[in-house]
């Protein structure tokens, strides 16, 4: 058996670093009686994240699928390494901002913004070949506000024959009130976190300086932080990022740094929740100030 499957999406997975996290998790999503419908996938870097959402899908999809994971054989398992299962739904960030939409959670009024196949619509049939439908939301930390608020009420209203697999590799700007509803295998792929790379160090340092006098001053601080997120911002862009992908690394650089630095639970949700409001706006300077209001009234630094 460990042969025939050598060539599918889960064979790559446990061949990879951290497989035993992933075998361990295996029998609890693959039961009969199990009762886990949605499992959150956290490592680093999209290939080996999407072999393990891939592997999870087979799991739960394959007809023969047991304790040691789905037979590789049959032509769920074939349609699933081939990228043609019907029973598959696969939601990626797109768009200028590179985000999970709501037009992808649920059906929308806007044809500009609705994809062809919402999960709110995936879920509603049963499957057509497998054993359970699966979606996968690669990059799950990249849904605006409301597209994660659509799939909380997804998760909180679990169908029986549908599944979740969702990838990030930063669980901390995922809703806690998502992860809450999800199996978590935080080791699966873990590196170490080396902090900013070294082209964003020098800008980051800047940022650091100026911040960790403003923050204790409260919200009539907000204006001069906003300021100098802009600086992190322009910093980042002169070490070589486009200016969009510039403004999202500032505001997830700083968003950790805030929340890293308090024990408050309710601190550390006001951060994740700010920075994805600042994520759904395409306004840098008003996002910078909504961001460091949020952060302001929830109390960071004082």
């Amino acid at each position: 058996m460990e042969d025939e499957r050598r060539n599918t999406a889960f064979a790559r997975a446990l061949a990879a670093s951290g497989a035993e996290s992933f075998r361990s998790l295996l029998p609890r999503v693959t039961r009969p009686e199990a009762g886990a419908h949605a499992v959150l996938v956290h490592g680093a870097g999209p290939e080996p994240l999407a072999f393990a959402a891939l592997a999870l899908a087979s799991a739960w999809m394959c007809p023969n699928s047991d304790e040691h994971g789905p037979c590789g054989e049959c032509g769920v398992c074939t349609a699933v390494d081939a990228g043609r299962a019907v029973d598959l739904l696969d939601i990626r960030p797109g768009g200028a901002q590179n985000l999970i939409r709501l037009g992808a959670i649920q059906e929308t009024e806007s044809e500009s913004t609705q994809e062809a196949v919402p999960l709110s619509r995936f879920v509603r049939t049963r499957p057509l070949m497998a054993r359970r439908k699966v979606a996968v939301l690669h990059s799950a930390d990249r849904l605006n506000q409301a597209a994660a608020h659509s799939l909380l009420k997804t998760l909180e209203e679990p169908q029986p024959h549908v599944r979740l697999v969702l990838t990030t590799a930063d669980p901390g700007r995922i809703l806690p009130t998502i992860r809450s509803r999800c199996i978590r295998c935080d080791a699966f792929f873990d590196q170490d976190d080396a902090g900013p790379a070294p082209e964003t160090l020098a800008a980051w340092n800047e940022f650091l300086k100026e911040a960790e006098g403003l923050l204790p001053r409260g919200p009539e601080a907000v204006p001069a932080l906003a300021a100098a997120g802009e600086r992190l911002q322009k910093g980042l862009v002169g070490a070589g990022l486009e200016s969009g992908a510039a403004h999202a690394e500032a505001l997830r650089m700083v968003g950790e740094w805030l929340a890293a630095g308090t024990v408050n639970p309710e601190v550390r949700i006001a951060c994740t929740e700010a920075h994805r409001a600042a994520l759904g706006n395409a306004l840098p300077d008003l996002v910078w100030l909504v961001f460091f209001g949020r952060v302001a009234r929830a109390g960071v630094g004082t």
